[in-house]
């Protein structure tokens, strides 16, 4: 019975020393294949993002001013009932 459980062990460690084995050359190679990719010329065109963020920019501000003056109206409501 030992002897099962020890060639188990072996084997399990086998294994597992494989699988490190294969993830680490996997990771070399990625890793080695980064500046050939890196090297050419990719821009991103970022003014079509841009136009779309600039243009909801006013739209969220008048939703956000619209909140705030709720939330005022609210309070100051409360303050003057208190009051009377």
């Amino acid at each position: 019975m030992r002897e099962l459980m020890n060639n188990v062990k072996a084997a399990l460690i086998g294994k597992a020393l494989r699988r490190e084995l294969a993830l680490a050359t996997v990771g070399a190679l990625a890793l080695a294949g980064v500046p050939a990719h890196a090297a050419g010329d990719f821009t991103i065109d970022t003014a079509q993002i841009v136009a779309t963020i600039t243009s909801g920019v006013t739209t969220v501000s008048a939703i956000g001013i619209a909140v705030l003056s709720l939330v005022v109206v609210i309070k100051l409501f409360k303050w003057v009932q208190r009051v009377l």
